[in-house]
């Protein structure tokens, strides 16, 4: 009795040495165990571990399944993926290249600084496995990152702590800009600025009278940042700053100041591309003046004719004088461009009188003569 009991325990350890050495296979096991005891069930009769389950308990069990991710597609560099090792390395067991840089992409691919005035850095130096994998990619081109995380890891982040960011630049299409690998013209741009910037802003020359310079010789990048800037519109300096990059500082060492001058609000009345005015006007003269002063011609008897006729720029300077209401020269003087000096001084009542205005409304009034 002994001697069969020690024999049973022997063979359970046999199949229990087996089954470990199979491995946790559920298949494996049933196999083996088959081999030395009936009734183990077969492939497919084994029942889930949840079939004893209720409804509710399956259908728990069911959402907590983990959902394996999606594999991306991978692009494959058409001599690896034909086994062509052998075309950049030494043979197919060979890490050597048979060549080095932009010279092993060369025997295949353009060569991209021919001929060309702007090349993107990384490629002037033949480090094109800064940005492409030799192999496969999930992205691309072969590209290391998508575009514009793989710029960024040369270059800033022109989004970051900036208040204006160039929308193109925002959502990352800086292949809209510019050339992966080099170019014709500065920057590796596809075009030329102004040509570039008009694929999709207007064409601030076409049809207008009157064109801000810059603008006209397609000098945009003077005023505005390509890429991002902590000004509205993306300029590099605020307003007035960014005009007086060009044009006089009107403020500087002037009696008198026209208000919106004084506040740098040149955009109050210039338009800062082009216009259909002179002076890249919003609206003409006297209206734009009308704007913010009050109609000097409206229910008067009595209108001063260059007032009349709408010239405000005969008496005043539109941005700074050194005469009192910014007028072009001091009283009388300014008078005597238009009235003959000889036929007032020569009347009694009149000598003496150093200001017109005195008696006189210098735009308009309800009696003869503007007197007030």
């Amino acid at each position: 009795m002994g001697s069969y009991l020690q024999k049973c325990c022997a063979f359970l350890a046999v199949v229990f040495f087996m089954v470990t050495l199979v491995g946790c296979s559920q298949t494996s096991r049933d196999k083996l165990l088959r081999t030395f005891i009936d009734g183990v069930p077969g492939k497919g009769l084994r029942k889930p571990a949840s079939a004893n389950l209720d409804g509710k308990s399956k259908i728990a069990l069911e959402q907590v399944k983990p959902v394996e991710p999606m594999k991306p597609k991978l692009i494959y560099h058409p001599p690896f993926l034909e086994q062509m090792c052998d075309s950049c390395h030494d043979s197919k067991f060979s890490q050597k290249l048979v060549a080095q840089g932009k010279e092993l992409c060369a025997a295949c691919h353009d060569d991209f600084t021919k001929d060309r005035k702007s090349v993107h850095p990384p490629v002037e130096e033949g480090m094109c496995l800064e940005c492409h994998e030799p192999h496969q990619s999930a992205n691309k081109s072969l590209l290391k990152k998508t575009v514009p995380d793989i710029c960024y890891t040369c270059h800033d982040d022109f989004t970051k702590g900036m208040k204006a960011v160039h929308e193109p630049v925002n959502q990352g299409l800086c292949l809209e800009c510019h050339e992966v690998h080099s170019s014709k013209y500065d920057h590796v741009l596809k075009k030329p600025v102004p040509e570039t910037c008009y694929n999709c802003h207007d064409d601030f020359i076409k049809d207008k009278k009157s064109v801000h310079p810059p603008v006209s010789e397609g000098m945009c990048l003077e005023c505005h940042d390509p890429h991002s800037s902590n000004e509205v519109h993306i300029l590099k300096k605020p307003v007035p700053g960014v005009c007086y990059s060009c044009h006089e500082d009107y403020t500087k060492d002037k009696k008198s100041v026209h208000p919106p001058v004084q506040e740098g609000l040149c955009l109050e009345c210039h338009e800062p591309h082009s216009s259909d005015e002179m002076h890249v006007l919003k609206k003409s003269v006297p209206g734009l003046c009308y704007s913010c002063h009050d109609d000097y011609t409206k229910d008067k008897k009595s209108v001063h004719p260059p007032v009349s006729e709408g010239m405000c720029l005969e008496c005043h300077d539109p941005h700074s004088t050194n005469s009192e209401y910014v007028l072009k020269k001091p009283v009388p003087e300014i008078c005597f461009t238009c009235h003959d000096q000889k036929d007032i001084s020569a009347q009694p009542k009149h000598l003496g009188q150093s200001k017109c205005f005195d008696c006189h409304s210098v735009h308009s009034s309800n009696n003869e003569k503007l007197l007030k």
